[in-house]
This record gives C-alpha cells, sequence and structure tokens, in this order.
C-alpha cells in the first residue's frame, strides 16, 4: 500500500514539472518573438524617420508653384523652337533677311513671355524657399544676360544693310543652346522639390 502511494506521488510529482517547464518554455518564445518585433518597429520607426528628414531637405514647393515651374519649362522650350527655325532659315542658300526679321521679333516675343513667367515664379517663393535656391537662381540669372546679350547680337545683324546669313544662325543656335541650359534649371528645381498642401 505504502509502495503505491510512493509511485502516484512521484507520478505526480514528474507530471507537475513537465507542466511548468513547458509553460515556462512558450514564455521564453512569446517574449524574444516581442523583443523582435519591437526591434523591427524600431528599424521601421528609424526608416520613416530618414525620410522626413529627406524631404525637409528638399524645397518645399505647393501645387501652384509646381505648375508655374511647368510655364516656366514651357516659356523656355518655345525659345528654343524659335531659336532653331531662326537658325535654319538663316543659314540657308536663300537666306532671307525679311524673313529673318519676322523670326527675330517672334523670338524677342517668347523671350519676354518667358521673362514674365519667371518673374511670377520668383514674386510667388517665399524667402526661405529663395534662400534655398540662392545658387541657382544666380547661375539663371547669368543664363539670363547672355540670352540679352545674344539676343541684342541678332538684333545688330539683322539692322545691316546686307545680314550675314551665317552670323545670324551662329547666334541663333547659341539662343538655342542657351534655352536648354534655362530649362535645365527648371527641371533640376522641379526634381529637387516635394509637393506640399
Amino acid at each position: 500500500m505504502r509502495l503505491r502511494l510512493y509511485v502516484l506521488n512521484a507520478i505526480l510529482i514528474l507530471g507537475l514539472s513537465a507542466a511548468v517547464a513547458q509553460a515556462q518554455a512558450k514564455g521564453a518564445q512569446k517574449g524574444t518573438g516581442q523583443k523582435k518585433q519591437g526591434q523591427q518597429t524600431v528599424r521601421g520607426s528609424g526608416q520613416g524617420s530618414g525620410a522626413m528628414e529627406r524631404d525637409r531637405d528638399r524645397i518645399q514647393m505647393t501645387g501652384r508653384q509646381h505648375r508655374q515651374l511647368q510655364a516656366c519649362d514651357r516659356s523656355a522650350d518655345q525659345i528654343r523652337r524659335r531659336a532653331g527655325k531662326l537658325a535654319k532659315g538663316a543659314s540657308g542658300r536663300d537666306f532671307d533677311p525679311a524673313g529673318a526679321r519676322k523670326e527675330r521679333d517672334g523670338l524677342r516675343e517668347q523671350v519676354r513671355t518667358m521673362e514674365q513667367e519667371h518673374e511670377r515664379l520668383m514674386q510667388g517663393m517665399s524667402p526661405e524657399q529663395q534662400q534655398m535656391l540662392q545658387s541657382r537662381i544666380r547661375n539663371m540669372n547669368e543664363v539670363r544676360e547672355r540670352l540679352h546679350k545674344t539676343m541684342a547680337g541678332i538684333d545688330g545683324d539683322l539692322e545691316r544693310p546686307s545680314p550675314d546669313g551665317k552670323r545670324v544662325a551662329e547666334k541663333a543656335r547659341e539662343m538655342e543652346r542657351l534655352s536648354k541650359e534655362w530649362r535645365k534649371h527648371y527641371r533640376e528645381i522641379q526634381s529637387s522639390a516635394v509637393t506640399v498642401p
């Protein structure tokens, strides 16, 4: 009888020990899972924070400012097209000074339009935005000065009694090149900007 009780007690003790060990093992696994999940959360939070920091480094522009940038880009492209047409007509054998002057007038009008679009863009920018774009704005002003100088050279050539078509074509191609450089600045501003409400 005593032997039977001893055996039963031993069986109960072993069962309880196994149950306790199993519970501890589950608790350890759960703790490890929570730790990993916490690490993933912290890592994800860090990635989100990095994206926010990158956005802060980019110039923030409204949708309206982006549309104005696109208008500036289109006006600069029109100068490129006009200048290319003038260069093509002036470099041919049948150079027509009267026709070239007409193209020149259209080119000058397009330059004026681009100037107006550019001023709208600058006036719509905050001091902080202009500060961030200070270097690029300075470069664009230098391009604009060269563009005006080249335009004046075309005027001077076409006002001669017998204009030299090759000289006109050369300056028109320079206008075409400068307008491409101008557009490059606009597009780089767009690519470095992030839209805000």
